[in-house]
């Protein structure tokens, strides 16, 4: 009896290792209708033949992670979305004519038996075969010892039929999910972060589709482009129960967008997952002047007309996921796990060497104003903070007792700001001219101020300087200059009248920057240099015989960055994307809040847990907050540093200007204020400010507290009446700290 049974074991082994190759683990516990494919210390992959199910088994707890739930064919949906549900891949494809067709791999598939199976190192491969659409492509799922990589090489994708195109690729769409009523929620990185409640009902159109890193602005769009956060991470995930998920897109991050939508939009799940833009499908606006039915003679109409790049992602695409139990399957054991990714791969590096907290404050130098001279309108420099005035505003945050500034001037160059590329350091003579910037700057290194002069490389408003529009303006697929201008948040229009301008040529952004950081090392003596717009978005370069894909162009902007710590050694940026964090030595105008989709509950701090005691971060200036109580309090919840954007001028002298953004600003309104704020942060940040913040919770609606290594926690009020936490009274709008 026993020789049957040792010589039915061996025959089953030869049969599976005939089907997947190679040798594979044999467990004595499997999932019913799975086939155990791989196995390490940790954990143990699995797959199903009936619909494609992967399957990740948690050896020491038990817990299984499915790619599909388990009762989706019990679910409502119907047809084509309910095959999407246990679906690998959902792509979509275009004809010459742009015409877009969307398949999924159960279906074209799975169902139609059009794969096969490969074992390969700690997993197997699945390489599908869409012969009717035209497109090959394979997808590969292996374990590690933090949970599971899914990678589609970007070699295996083939475009069969000349006269179809690979779009867009949908990823692991219901891996990401649970069934509505669960006891948990998604986490998002909108902003700061946010999280889903996944028991909330909410419109079946309210979800979010938003693109990581901001949007690309080589793709042509007609409409205002919605105001909201950015999603500055590559990251998402789940908490169910005392379960949770955090995928990390380690590649093809540049090409990808966020979807999360609610249960009860098509289906019954909470779900979030990437969509990967293969090949871009553009489409281009052109203005006919013939009239149509309903229309008066001399109307203009609108027709689009589509056109798929002849450019494609080059990058593979990885997804890993975490899998978290416990006291860790929550959004701060996320950030954790996020953070010690970041560490592990030399993209996050501790810069913070003591607790000493700085103020850190913009001055804006010169712009230009709308102004008439005999009777004709002119835009001319005006000066809103001269360099003498700079020393002014110094002096008196010093005399007040802020012990340790960061001075971010921007403005100071010729022509002022919203103007020309800077291009090395041209000191504007309305402001002082080169003499009064050397005063600035010897006050500033005598004082323990840290001078930042601010670049403008990306967003260029007038040729000069150096930049000719025709050479080093960016363009469109079809060789159009591509240009930027404001919209009218009302009408969402753009604006009558005004003004557009230009996106750099981002290969020609190293040749500006490397001008202005020499100038700045050699002519000037300084050590520290601000970037503007580079750490908030990335745009592709579509020249047209020279083209950089987006995460191409990631690379010349972090080479710039590089380029600036090796030569000066002090670097801030403004946003505070993730491929900032290797170089930055302070980060401004960093997300303290979320887009506020109505599929979102609330913000949460996952941005600041990454990076908090590695990086030093502000969000927006404090005298542009909408509420001023609850925005203060939020800065210190979040661990931010007090910032501030002011001008000596009478802020009424902003109008006729183009920066509309600073709408309160003249520093004897807020000096008082910045200096409150920061010696209440250095006295509330002394024993935490280059500390990992690891833990976050809400206590009570309205009560949040923030923990760090050391076990300090803030507690933060933003309720009308007194709380008590531990028998210590946290009055109502304030905040106590707890060693």
């Amino acid at each position: 009896m026993g020789k049957k049974i040792i010589s039915l074991l061996i025959s089953v082994t030869f049969i599976i290792t005939t089907i997947f190759g190679n040798i594979i683990y044999v467990s004595a516990e499997t999932l019913e209708g799975f086939k155990l494919m791989a196995k390490n210390s940790k954990y143990e992959l699995y797959f199903e033949s009936e619909y494609g199910g992967i399957a990740v088994k948690d050896i020491t707890t038990g817990k299984t992670w499915r790619s599909y739930p388990e009762d989706f064919r019990t679910d409502f949906s119907k047809g084509f979305m309910k095959f999407n549900i246990p679906s690998h891949i959902v792509f979509e494809v275009s004809d010459k004519d742009g015409n877009t067709t969307v398949y999924n791999s159960y279906i074209m598939g799975i169902r139609n038996e059009n794969y096969k199976i490969k074992s390969i190192s700690n997993g197997f491969r699945i390489d599908y075969n869409f012969q009717e659409q035209g497109i090959k492509l394979s997808i590969e799922f292996t374990i590690t010892q933090y949970g599971l990589t899914v990678r589609i090489p970007v070699d295996s994708i083939k475009e069969t039929n000349k006269d179809i195109s690979l779009n867009r690729i949908w990823l692991m769409p219901y891996f990401v999910s649970a069934k509505r009523g669960s006891n948990g929620y998604m986490f998002v990185p909108d902003g700061s972060g946010a999280i889903i409640d996944l028991k909330s009902y909410v419109s079946y159109d309210k979800g979010i589709d938003s693109m990581f890193y901001g949007y690309d602005y080589s793709i042509p769009f007609t409409e205002m482009l919605p105001r909201t956060e950015k999603l500055r991470m590559p990251v998402y995930g789940i908490k169910n129960n005392d379960t949770g998920v955090l995928a990390v897109i380690r590649q093809g991050d540049y090409y990808a967008r966020l979807i999360s939508e609610a249960g009860g939009s098509g289906s019954n799940y909470f779900r979030t997952y990437p969509i990967f833009t293969y090949r871009e499908l553009y489409k281009y606006t052109l203005f006919e002047g013939q009239t149509k039915n309903n229309q008066s003679p001399g109307d203009i109409t609108e027709t689009l007309i589509a056109k798929n790049s002849p450019y494609h992602m080059k990058s593979d695409i990885i997804v890993d996921y975490y899998f978290l139990t416990g006291e860790k399957a929550n959004y701060s054991g996320m950030a954790e796990a996020y953070r010690n990714y970041l560490l592990r791969n030399g993209l996050l590096k501790n810069y913070i060497k003591s607790n000493d907290i700085p103020l850190n404050l913009t001055l804006l130098g010169g712009i230009k104003k709308r102004t008439l001279v005999l009777g004709l309108p002119f835009m001319l420099v005006h000066p809103m903070t001269t360099y003498d005035q700079a020393t002014e505003i110094l002096k008196l945050l010093k005399k007040a007792g802020v012990e340790k500034i960061n001075l971010r001037y921007k403005g100071f160059q010729e022509d002022g700001y919203i103007s020309k590329i800077t291009n090395g350091v041209e000191p504007e003579g309305k402001l002082g001219g080169a003499k009064g910037l050397k005063k600035l700057i010897e006050f500033s290194r005598a004082n323990n101020v840290k001078l930042f002069l601010n670049a403008e490389l990306i967003e260029i408003h007038e040729p000069g300087n150096g930049f000719n529009e025709s050479r080093d303006g960016d363009r469109y697929l079809n060789n159009a200059l591509i240009f930027l201008w404001q919209w009218c948040p009302i009408d969402k229009r753009k604006e009558t009248g005004a003004a557009q301008w230009f996106l750099t040529l981002p290969s020609r952004v190293p040749y500006f920057a490397n001008n202005f950081i020499n100038d700045l090392a050699k002519k000037y003596n300084l050590d520290a240099v601000s970037f503007e717009h580079m750490g908030d978005y990335i745009y592709s370069q579509t020249k047209k015989g020279n083209v950089l894909l987006r995460d191409q162009v990631a690379k010349v902007w972090t080479n710039v960055f590089q380029n600036a710590k090796n030569k000066l050694g002090n670097l801030m940026l403004t946003g505070g994307n993730v491929y900032t964090f290797s170089t930055a030595n302070m980060l401004v105008e960093v997300p303290l809040d979320i887009s506020h989709y109505s599929i979102e509950k609330e913000a949460v701090p996952f941005y600041q847990m990454v990076i908090h005691g590695y990086i030093p971060y502000s969000g927006k200036p404090g005298n542009l907050r909408q509420i001023q109580k609850d925005e203060f309090l939020r800065m210190i919840e979040y661990g931010a540093i007090p910032y501030f954007e002011l001008i000596y001028e009478d802020g009424s002298e902003m109008m006729k200007t183009n920066y509309k953004e600073l709408y309160s600003a003249t520093y004897k309104d807020w000096l008082s204020q910045a200096v409150n704020e920061y010696k209440v942060a250095k006295n509330a940040y002394k024993d935490i400010y280059n500390k990992k913040m690891i833990d976050h919770q809400k206590l009570k609606e309205g009560i949040y507290k923030t923990t760090y290594e050391n076990g300090v926690s803030i507690i933060v009020n933003y309720n009308n009446s007194n709380f008590v936490y531990n028998g210590k009274t946290v009055k109502a709008k304030d905040f106590i700290v707890v060693k």
